[in-house]
């Protein structure tokens, strides 16, 4: 062994060293989610807040910036790839979150026709009708802690603006 990363566990396939890093993810969401990005507002009411704390665990970082700024750095960044807007791109999200693949989904402001945007991260986990759950903070009904589906969260006749964004290495292995 030529370095502590080459030793992979037999059943994951991945290396030993990361394993506490993912075999955790839900512990993961649940910090950020009660962490404070912004002093004196919990992630809970905070979406921008609780991605960017999620991407300091889950291993990424973020500008700092609200929903908007966000999704505008993930259009640019080559650590991201778009995966798209609407349902063809809900297609190929909920494959890639099937798979543990990070997959974060927003919308505008403008696009969405609020005050500001809105940021979750997709999970490999389904409710009614096969649609899948969201973990996000939000200063409204939206907060979700991967107990409302992507319909609860957004209205469903937005669904076609919502914008998908896959991270090129991070992953929510360990997800239960």
């Amino acid at each position: 062994m030529k370095h502590f990363t080459d030793a992979l566990h037999p059943d994951a396939g991945i290396p030993i060293a990361v394993l506490p890093f993912i075999r955790y993810a839900n512990e993961m969401l649940q910090q950020a989610y009660d962490d404070k990005w912004v002093p004196d507002t919990p992630n809970s009411k905070n979406c921008s807040g609780f991605l960017k704390s999620a991407g300091r665990r889950l291993g990424f970082n973020l500008p700092d910036g609200r929903g908007d700024d966000i999704l505008a750095a993930l259009e640019q960044s080559p650590d991201w790839e778009s995966l798209g807007k609407g349902n063809e791109a809900l297609k190929k999200a909920i494959d890639y979150v099937k798979a543990r693949r990070l997959v974060v989904v927003g919308a505008t402001a403008h696009d969405y026709g609020q005050h500001r945007g809105h940021v979750a991260i997709l999970l490999p986990k389904f409710g009614p009708n096969h649609a899948p759950l969201v973990y996000c903070g939000s200063e409204g009904g939206a907060a979700s802690k991967g107990t409302k589906t992507i319909r609860e969260v957004w209205r469903a006749s937005k669904h076609d603006i919502l914008r998908y964004f896959l991270h090129r290495t991070a992953t929510l292995r360990g997800y239960e």
